[in-house]
């Protein structure tokens, strides 16, 4: 009892605890429960049962304070033991939880196959990639081919019979359809652990979800194959050079125009002479060539190029696209070429510019003859002059004796009026005149002047305020005066065709040319007529549109299409109050001050 008293006394209060409840329970043993000590030998005898108490006890309580000590320092152990396996856990738990989100983000999922007893186990995100609702985890080969689409389930078969018996490793692709009838591309990647025998026992890896990178490809295989279809049918030329010159690609529509087998036109060298082209086009029109593809090649930028080639079937024109290639790490490696035979093109285009001629031609006619009565006038004017200083001419010098000096100035003013006469059907005859355009520097100053002259007579005769406002510093242009004049002149008679009908307000017509456009000279006709809508500013310039009564809706036409030829443009812009204004501006070529 004692021993127990010491043991918990040590236990509950530590090692001094105990050694004091080891000393009394050893004097409550010497002085109560043990039989009275006689002086001498009776002391001497109970001496060693009172050491043995003593000393059992004592070490009785030391060994209970040690296992206290190694409790307490086993419990630490332990507490902190656990705090590390639950930080552990909770790293886990996240390392698991990005491993998911990634396999999520990259459709990319993990499995595991026991060869052996023929199960598999996937994870999570496997299953979703399979379209499995709900999550199963393990499952086994017939299970697997049922998911498997019909066409590919023999790819799979073969695969696992290859890492069973042979221990090999697989990439394949094949398709699985989900339960909701969705048809998914998939990827299987594996790696083989085998036993000490070296037999397959294990399989692992990855699944992966490519039903989009399929997707793309078909639909980059079928533009490709749109593109060749594109590319072997155009009749335009297309032809690839490397680096060196030499052609790598040609198209069938090359092959036909060069007559030229397609195996002698690749790898021959453009413009030399074991070119195979030098046979057929002339060696001047490849060195123009191989010129623009060496800018090419010096510039890494693309090119439009126009030229000729003489072919046996005749001279032909052509546009040319030289567009430079580049690899990934921006170094040229070929350049492509795209050109296309314009010659039906230019043949056009001269019939056109052949129309447009004649019809311009027609309009000038039409013009003069609204203008008949007028030029009839101014003819006659100087006509009439020369008949009357001639027969004062005659008076003069009938006279006795006879007036030289008044003869001689009637003879003068018949020679002006008469050169006057010859400069009005010289104007005439230039504006019916049917031929090439010539360009010219061209005086518009000079040429204003000229056309409001031939419009004098019906701008007196509709009482209108003609006011000429002209740059006197105004470079020239280079034009063809006679097409030049027939715009002036259309613009100011339809000027005066509006302000015929004006009878409340002053008809004026204004006349200026100006240099406010440090390229281009500028002439503008102002009148106060009746004026355009708004949204007629653009279709009074179509072909046949007109505002006249009896107008054919050519003249503005015909105008705009003069100016464009020129370089220049023309349009028209309501005045604020009455009237429109007609301007046109030409670029300054070859030009000085006039």
């Amino acid at each position: 009892l004692f021993f127990c008293a010491v043991m918990l006394s040590a236990w509950r209060g530590g090692l001094g605890a105990g050694l004091l409840a080891s000393l009394l329970s050893s004097a409550v043993f010497v002085l109560w429960l043990s039989p009275p000590l006689v002086i001498g030998n009776d002391l001497r005898s109970e001496a060693p049962r009172f050491l043995m108490l003593l000393s059992v006890s004592v070490f009785i309580c030391w060994l209970c304070s040690q296992q206290k000590r190694t409790q307490a320092a086993l419990q630490l152990a332990r507490d902190e033991l656990e705090q590390r396996v639950n930080e552990r856990t909770k790293e886990l738990a996240a390392s698991e939880a990005k491993l998911k989100e990634a396999q999520r983000l990259a459709n990319m999922g993990y499995w595991e196959r026991d060869l052996v007893a023929d199960r598999i186990t996937w994870s999570e995100e496997t299953c979703r990639i399979f379209g499995l609702t709900t999550p199963s985890y393990t499952l086994n080969q017939t299970k697997l081919q049922e998911m498997i689409h019909p066409n590919d389930r023999q790819i799979q078969r073969q695969a696992l019979t290859e890492t069973v018996q042979l221990g090999r490793c697989h990439d394949v692709e094949y398709r699985i359809v989900r339960s909701d009838g969705d048809v998914r591309f998939i990827q299987i990647r594996d790696e083989i652990k085998t036993d000490q025998l070296g037999r397959a026992v294990r399989a692992f890896g990855t699944v992966q979800d490519i039903t989009e990178r399929k997707r793309a490809e078909a639909l980059l295989h079928t533009q490709q194959q749109e593109i060749r279809a594109i590319v072997e049918n155009t009749p335009d030329w297309i032809v690839r050079f490397d680096t060196t010159l030499r052609r790598t690609y040609v198209n069938p529509a090359f092959v036909r125009a060069i007559g030229i087998a397609k195996e002698v036109l690749l790898g021959s060298e453009p413009g030399s002479a074991a070119d195979a082209g030098a046979r057929i086009v002339k060696s001047e029109d490849l060195e123009f060539f191989r010129k623009a593809l060496e800018r090419v090649l010096d510039t890494g930028q693309p090119l439009n190029v126009e030229n000729t080639w003489t072919l046996p079937t005749g001279r032909r024109y052509f546009t040319a696209r030289l567009e430079p290639e580049f690899d990934t790490h921006g170094a040229l490696t070929s350049i492509l070429t795209i050109a296309r035979d314009v010659t039906e093109l230019k043949r056009h285009e001269e019939q056109l510019r052949q129309t447009q001629a004649e019809l311009a031609r027609v309009a000038r006619v039409t013009i003069l003859g609204e203008l008949t009565a007028s030029i009839a006038h101014e003819v006659n004017q100087p006509l009439m002059g020369v008949v009357t200083n001639a027969n004062a001419a005659t008076r003069w010098l009938a006279a006795v004796p006879p007036d030289l000096e008044e003869a001689r100035l009637a003879v003068g003013r018949i020679a002006r009026d008469g050169n006057r006469a010859s400069e009005v059907i010289k104007r005439i005859r230039a504006l019916m005149n049917k031929g090439e355009a010539v360009k010219v520097p061209i005086d518009l100053n000079e040429l204003i002047q000229e056309t409001i002259t031939l419009t004098e007579p019906e701008v007196n005769h509709d009482r209108v305020t003609l006011r000429a406002e002209l740059s006197p510093a105004l470079p020239r242009v280079t034009a063809d005066r006679v097409q030049l004049q027939q715009v002036i002149l259309n613009l100011i008679m339809n000027a005066l065709d509006s302000l015929s009908a004006v009878a409340d307000r002053a008809r004026v017509l204004h006349i200026c040319s100006d240099h406010s456009q440090p390229d281009a000279v500028r002439v503008a006709v102002e009148d106060t007529g009746g004026g355009i809508a708004p949204q007629d500013t653009e279709r009074i310039f179509e072909p046949f549109y007109t505002t006249k009564p009896h107008g054919l809706g050519m003249g503005l036409a015909i105008s705009r299409s003069i100016v464009e030829a020129h370089g220049g443009r023309l349009w028209a812009t309501p005045n604020n109050g009455a009237g429109v204004t007609f301007q046109f501006a030409l670029p300054i070529q070859n030009g000085g001050v006039s």
